[in-house]
């Protein structure tokens, strides 16, 4: 006998609730299925899966579901996935035959078994639509982890070769698929963003594999012609969050760009990979995809991260996410490693105080471009502004135009009172020594000896640069994430020191 199912969507409420919307999922089996389970992701972020048995009375099934839209939601029959894809909030006007509910008969689904493999069927546009993505969903079932562990031992250029046949063949079969169903074209479109987000997604993902799978200190660069090609797509398509593949390309275009402004090179800490991700999601994306990818961002990395970033992105969320949910499950998610890391802070501290009680200073030692030894309290009755940079950070670069100008819109007697020091954190002195003459950097240059091992970064939990600090004329930190440069309100905040 032919198994078959039959799945009714509708709609419960025409209004959204903070950006989510109520939808039923409800059908029947012939009795040939066991099990009937559901899953989603009702704020689109990976960790909020909603994953539920619905098997009601025997055969019958239902689930009410507060969701954003649209909506992939996967039923689970036994061992075959069905994917409806919710698009919109309101019932189309079709024909319906005398006797029936039009609210159901419009979001009609039935799908049938033959030799294993799903078939549907459906009456009114919005089945149709459901019914064409998941014929898409079903001929090409491929995810993406099993494809990148697939490229371990591949080159980039085979690996893409891969990718763009695998493409192909996509698109192939939605023109086909397009020509025997062309009430389905709204549905097509959709599929077409998603088969190319899928193919930048692997692209990208092949290089973070590569470089963790060979450890290697520097991760490879794509060819910029796939760079280059890849920017011209959209990168705030919110009618796409439901797709697994879009929001993968989200998170590996983030921390590829990340990577790309640190050259690259793999960074002895942590979170200035993180900050510099951070950075791009706020500049970059917008609504709720912005919201999406920060969240993904501080859940992967919280644990690794300095407090003081994990609070900042934290802060960002809770921001973005009117209703609510997303930032409570990423604080649920974060907020003991937040706590144990803030412990472990104040602890160094206090063995750092003990440990300078006896000196004659309580900076560490800096040493100017002669070698001469230099301490931060030695410019005490002036206010000093401190640039903690290196020569390979691009951002800290893009700030000295604005420091130049900040030093050259002093008079001399101001200038007598306010120190400009640039505290370099490079491991090595000669490439620290061509950039500040390259540069032309005006103010006293001095380098923290050891990188990102150094003192500096010890003794004021450097984890990112560029990072700006103000000590007041008594020689005490007053500012310890002062503002950068380019804030036109600095000036201010240094003279107002200066006369007090």
């Amino acid at each position: 006998m032919m198994n078959k199912i039959v799945i009714l969507i509708f709609l419960l409420f025409s209004i959204k609730l903070h950006g989510q919307t109520k939808i039923r999922v409800s059908g029947n089996t012939d009795g040939n299925i066991k099990n009937v389970s559901m899953r989603c992701f009702p704020y689109y972020t990976d960790g909020l899966v909603l994953m539920q048995p619905t098997t009601l009375n025997g055969t019958a099934f239902m689930l009410d579901i507060e969701t954003m839209l649209p909506q992939c939601i996967e039923v689970m029959a036994d061992s075959a996935v069905y994917y409806l894809l919710v698009i919109e909030e309101k019932p189309e006007e079709v024909a319906v035959r005398k006797g029936q509910d039009e609210l159901s008969r419009l979001n009609e689904v039935n799908f049938y078994i033959k030799k294993d493999k799903p078939e549907g069927v459906g009456g009114g546009k919005n089945a149709i639509q459901q019914s064409f993505y998941n014929q898409f969903r079903q001929a090409f079932p491929e995810e993406y982890d099993s494809l990148i562990k697939k490229s371990a031992d591949k080159t980039i250029d085979a690996f893409e070769e891969e990718l763009f046949a695998a493409k192909k063949t996509k698109l192939k079969w939605l023109e086909k698929a397009k020509q025997e169903n062309p009430y389905a074209n709204y549905m097509a479109t959709l599929i077409k963003k998603e088969i190319n987000y899928a193919y930048y997604s692997c692209l990208l993902g092949y290089v973070a594999n590569d470089c963790a799978l060979k450890k290697a200190a520097i991760s490879k660069n794509l060819p910029v012609a796939f760079i280059d090609e890849m920017k011209q797509l959209d990168m705030n398509t919110e009618e796409m969050l439901y797709s697994n593949w879009y929001r993968k390309f989200l998170n590996n275009y983030v921390a590829y760009l990340g990577s790309e402004v640190q050259n690259f090179k793999a960074s002895a800490d942590f979170s200035m990979q993180v900050r510099e991700e951070f950075r791009i999601a706020e500049t970059q994306l917008k609504g709720t995809c912005r919201q999406y990818a920060l969240t993904e961002l501080l859940v992967r990395s919280c644990d690794k991260i300095s407090v003081d970033l994990s609070k900042q992105i934290l802060s960002r969320i809770k921001e973005y996410d009117k209703g609510g949910k997303v930032h409570k499950y990423a604080q649920q998610k974060c907020a003991p490693m937040i706590s144990a890391k803030a412990e472990e802070k104040k602890l160094e501290l206090k063995q750092k105080d003990k440990a300078v009680s006896g000196s004659s200073t309580k900076y560490p030692v800096l040493y100017d471009m002669s070698g001469k030894e230099v301490y931060m309290d030695q410019f005490k009755g002036k206010v000093v502004y401190i640039d903690f940079w290196a020569s390979w950070c691009g951002p800290c670069r893009q700030q000295f135009p604005f420091s130049k100008k900040l030093h050259e819109s002093l008079t001399p007697k101001e200038l007598e009172k306010i120190v400009f020091l640039y505290i370099s954190i490079d491991d090595s002195e000669a490439n620290w020594k061509k950039a500040v003459e390259q540069n032309q950097l005006k103010g006293i240059n001095t380098i923290s000896r050891g990188g990102w091992s150094s003192e500096v970064c010890k003794v004021f939990n450097i984890t990112g640069i560029p990072r700006y600090m103000i000590i007041d004329k008594s020689g005490k930190v007053i500012e310890e994430n002062a503002k950068r440069p380019s804030d036109e309100t600095l000036k201010e905040d240094l003279l107002r020191l200066l006369a007090d």
